[in-house]
């Protein structure tokens, strides 16, 4: 079944394929490579690159498939708003910088550790041995 988003903006979902065929023969590997360590089939990876044609119009990538070809073949995060998808917070731009402007990915504020938080939290949820679970 073919969406409305891919009805509207085929265009940009071809555009997106030659990016990732372009990337990939820039960097040398090989369809069948790119394809095995993104887990995806050749076949498919071909139907991107292509522009293959299903109902008139090429296919859409999921974002997983974009973040396992990205960590091949190091997409630009750009490409991500041509499948119509957020570009991945942290990751560096075209100038180098992350997406909120600064060099490096950012740690947001919640995830930093107070450790009299954290013995609180360990006390009021005490873990149960193993030995006393019934499975």
């Amino acid at each position: 079944m073919v969406t409305p988003y891919v009805k509207d903006h085929a265009d940009e979902l071809r555009r997106l394929g030659e990016l990732i065929r372009g990337k990939r023969l820039e960097k040398n590997i090989s369809a069948r490579q790119a394809a095995a360590q993104a887990r995806l089939s050749e076949g498919y990876l071909f139907q991107l690159e292509h522009g293959s044609i299903k109902d008139g119009y090429p296919p859409r990538p999921s974002y997983s498939t974009l973040q396992r070809l990205d960590g091949v073949l190091g997409l630009n995060p750009e490409w991500y708003s041509l499948a119509g998808y957020a570009p991945p917070l942290g990751k560096p731009g075209v100038d180098g910088q992350s997406q909120n402007g600064s060099a490096e990915t950012p740690v947001p504020s919640h995830a930093t550790i107070d450790p009299e938080q954290d013995e609180r939290r360990r006390r009021s949820h005490p873990t149960i041995p193993l030995q006393y679970l019934r499975f």
